[in-house]
């Protein structure tokens, strides 16, 4: 399902469009590695246009195939961002970074609750927890201050 309307989910303030390639590569905790990793993490959308998707208005729901599908993207995606980001000492972590990693533990550990709309919801949070890494990541490039 597409929203064509202005400000729809094919655009958001979050998501950028500048890569051919959908792929994250394995993470490793050298510092060499892990920058290649930020770089081409920050270069490419496939985090910024699943967490869009995952976040579009509830009369967007995807189906039950699609939730399921862009939840195990958006755990792939997590995974990476938080790796990169725990390579970064827990003294320069943001207040709303440290909540996502928080809550990205305890949302991956326990999984969606029970009910209707669980799935979505947790798809959902997911897809929030990225999009904060995701910012975080980026301001610290922006500014220059990323070290694994």
């Amino acid at each position: 399902m597409t929203d064509n309307r202005t400000g729809g989910t094919a655009e958001n303030a979050h998501t950028t469009y500048t890569a051919d390639s959908m792929q994250t590569p394995h993470t490793s905790r050298t510092p060499h590695a892990q920058r290649a990793v930020l770089k081409h993490v920050l270069d490419h959308n496939a985090i910024g246009l699943d967490a869009d998707r995952a976040l579009a208005p509830h009369r967007m729901m995807p189906p039950p195939a699609e939730i399921a599908d862009l939840t195990n993207r958006l755990v792939g995606h997590g995974a990476t961002l938080v790796s990169l980001v725990e390579g970064i000492p827990g003294t320069e972590h943001t207040v709303r970074t440290k909540g996502a990693l928080k809550d990205w533990y305890d949302l991956t550990d326990s999984g969606p609750g029970a009910g209707a709309m669980a799935n979505w919801v947790h798809m959902r949070a997911l897809a929030r927890m990225c999009r904060t890494f995701m910012d975080y990541l980026r301001e610290r490039d922006r500014e220059g201050r990323y070290r694994p």
